[in-house]
């Protein structure tokens, strides 16, 4: 977004269309809504006021100028927010409002806005830094209400928010037994009866067959620890069209086969995760019939709750492991598998279980992990290596605090990425048990190995800055010229290379 100075209408437009909820994926939205709040003279100034906090800047006044920036607090219900200034401003928010939580004045105002902080820190798992004072006053809150339970007193809705800004609600026994006020349905509707109705649905979800396979087991345990990604909303077609459609949209260079002509393709999406590439597809695909697997049972119980709650019907989920994908008996028009491969023991062995999946002239989605474009995630993991840094929670905070503070260039580098803004993501970024990565070379070689042809890239981006350097139109489809593009560009697939291939036979 190319906008310098600030005007107000930009707000009001940015509100309504965050208001459509699944109208844009938010992390379409959340960079340009970034940038408009930052133009506001105002919201600059909240931000210095946030710093001072109770050194020359009263708290009360603070709240009053905080609770004037509504699509701050629209923004921070939809998506973790991947800016460091606004990442400190709701630290220091979520301080000062549990340090001041007897003293402040508490209108429906900064109730509402306590509610979008809780929410925040939900979606993003409480990857925010905590003091020990702040600590300890939750421990105070939690005894409190407890006790008060106890003797039928209800507790105040702004100790409720406090917990849910530090903590979810559910790990919280007693909370069943609360009184809601009104104010409090969202927070509680998001951290407790969603969460519980997950844990049903985790019961229900079919398994495909035991999982042996060694990594393979190592990553359902990391999965299950921290489901990814962290989705609150997510961009829905209105116009389901059809494969050939998408085809000719997407500029695909493809052979001629009756597959491609199919008017209600079965898909396979394989490693799935918590569902939102798979809904994406299932409202893109025209009569589609979608297997959607993953190796991590919480993963695919809070897909399916999404699915759910979107009235998308066209999805089947079930727990398996790519290598074990034999055993279903399908064949499919098109699978997509992003994001995955480069997480196997072996991801050529993954791949080629997926391509004997795929009925002749079908086509298949892959990502994988750029060598150039992870050359700064390559020196994190080995100080994190070096360091020995956990993969418990508190050391997860720790180490992001560490990045976060750094002007050093490869940390740097992350501030702006929104991995390091929730905790699953952060983890998935930096802390993977098993990673691989390749270069264009090395796909083009995966590619003529296992008999596919390469139908070009998957990124609008990428592909406008190839066309400013070749304007062939056949060159979209040269390997070669792209990895020239690549080699001047490290960064160009940052967000992982994206392609479509084609089997041959």
């Amino acid at each position: 977004l190319s906008v310098e100075e600030y005007a107000p209408a930009l707000e009001e437009i940015s509100q309504k269309l965050l208001d459509k909820k699944n109208f844009f994926g938010p992390i379409d939205m959340v960079y340009p809504v970034i940038k408009i709040m930052k133009i506001n003279p105002n919201f600059k100034n909240l931000l210095t006021m946030s710093y001072k906090i109770g050194q020359g800047v009263m708290v009360q006044d603070f709240f009053k100028e905080l609770v004037k920036f509504p699509l701050l607090e629209q923004i921070i219900t939809i998506c973790p927010v991947p800016d460091r200034d606004i990442n400190d401003l709701l630290e220091n928010t979520r301080e000062a409002l549990i340090m001041n939580l007897t003293k402040l004045e508490f209108d429906a105002k900064l109730l509402h806005f306590y509610s979008a902080l809780s929410i925040q820190c939900f979606i993003n798992e409480y990857i925010f830094e905590r003091s020990e004072c702040a600590k300890e006053l939750i421990l105070e809150i939690e005894t409190k209400i407890e006790k008060n339970l106890g003797v039928g007193k209800q507790p105040l809705t702004r100790e409720i928010f406090a917990l849910a800004s530090f903590k979810a609600l559910y790990t919280f026994s007693w909370i069943t037994e609360i009184s809601a006020h009104e104010s409090l349905n969202e927070i509680l509707n998001l951290q407790v009866f969603s969460v519980n109705k997950q844990k049903r649905i985790r019961e229900s979800v079919p398994k495909l067959q035991k999982i042996s396979n060694q990594v393979s087991l190592a990553v359902q345990s990391q999965y299950e620890e921290n489901p990814y990604p962290r989705w609150m909303y997510t961009q829905l077609k209105d116009k389901p069209i059809s494969l050939g459609a998408f085809i000719q949209l997407t500029n695909l260079r493809t052979f001629e086969h009756e597959t491609l002509n199919c008017e209600s393709p079965n898909i396979l999406i394989a490693g799935c995760g918590t569902g939102q590439h798979a809904i994406q597809v299932a409202s893109l695909f025209r009569n589609s019939c979608i297997l959607a697997v993953d190796i991590s049972t919480n993963s695919l119980a809070y897909a399916k709750s999404k699915a759910e709650e979107l009235g998308i019907e066209s999805i089947e989920f079930m727990q398996a492991d790519i290598l074990s994908l034999s055993e279903l008996g399908q064949r499919f028009d098109l699978i997509e598998c992003s994001g995955v491969l480069h997480h196997m023991e072996s991801p050529m062995a993954g791949w080629e279980r997926l391509k004997d999946l795929l009925k002749p002239g079908g086509l298949m989605k892959v990502g994988l992990y750029s060598t150039f474009a992870r050359k700064h995630i390559r020196k994190l993991r080995e100080e994190i290596t070096k360091l020995k840094v956990g993969v418990d929670a508190e050391s997860l905070r720790s180490f992001r605090q560490t990045i976060m503070k750094s002007s050093i260039s490869h940390r740097a580098k992350l501030h702006s990425v929104m991995d390091l803004y929730s905790l699953s993501e952060f983890r998935d970024l930096l802390f993977h048990v098993k990673e691989h990565q390749f270069s264009i070379p090395q796909i083009k070689e995966c590619l003529v190995n296992l008999d596919l042809s390469f139908c070009g890239f998957d990124n609008e981006i990428v592909i406008r800055k190839f066309k400013k350097k070749f304007e062939c139109p056949n060159d979209l489809y040269d390997m070669d010229k792209w990895n020239a593009l690549e080699k001047e560009n490290t960064d160009l697939f940052a967000n992982m290379y994206q392609f479509w291939c084609q089997k041959t036979i």
